[in-house]
């Protein structure tokens, strides 16, 4: 999985770590500053009370055992500030079901983005065009990178995808709400055409 992750660009510090084993619970321990605060985000039932009761020693926070499918269960309904022995500060919430680039009107997502995939960005600069979309252009560095094994399609996707992503949430309130229903037209559109 970690080769996964640093194919797809990802250069930040991964530890890996099992709430059933106690593996990587000290190391997490370690990145723990005092006088700091921070939030473990990800999924309902994942495991971010199960990590925090590690950290603390003590089954602390109420948790569920895990479903008969192996997925973990939503059991955290509201925040929960936790002070960690070496005086670092925890904030356990309830899990996400989506996570956004930014918030409408909070531009600089883009920028972000660019800067998590320099990879990309470098190599769209050495494009033949200056305005080449990457889809059939001559001279397209992108597809020739791909092409060449040099660039990961999937990699390539994920930046699109953000992309895309990032360009929705920047546009005016007024912009997104014209998208969205020109999108449902064009849905009501094809349904028609099925009956």
């Amino acid at each position: 999985m970690i080769a996964d992750i640093r194919s797809a660009g990802i250069t930040a510090r991964i530890v890996t770590l099992s709430n059933v084993t106690g593996e990587g619970v000290e190391q997490v321990k370690q990145l723990m500053v005092p006088g700091k605060t921070y939030c473990l985000l990800g999924s309902s039932g994942v495991g971010k009370t199960t990590l925090i009761n590690h950290l603390l020693g003590r089954d602390a926070l109420e948790t569920a055992a895990v479903s008969g499918t192996g997925e973990g269960r939503h059991t955290t309904t509201r925040r929960h500030l936790v002070a960690l022995d070496n005086g670092g500060l925890l904030i356990d919430m309830p899990g996400m079901r989506e996570l956004g680039m930014l918030l409408p009107g909070n531009p600089g997502a883009g920028r972000g983005l660019d800067d998590s995939f320099a990879d990309i960005v470098a190599l769209a600069s050495q494009c033949r065009f200056a305005d080449c979309s990457h889809s059939n252009e001559p001279g397209c560095a992108i597809r020739q990178a791909i092409a060449n094994g040099e660039l990961d399609a999937a990699h390539y996707q994920s930046y699109l995808k953000l992309k895309a992503e990032s360009e929705f949430n920047e546009m005016s309130y007024v912009d997104r709400r014209k998208k969205d229903k020109e999108f449902g037209k064009m849905v009501k559109s094809v349904l028609k055409g099925k009956r």
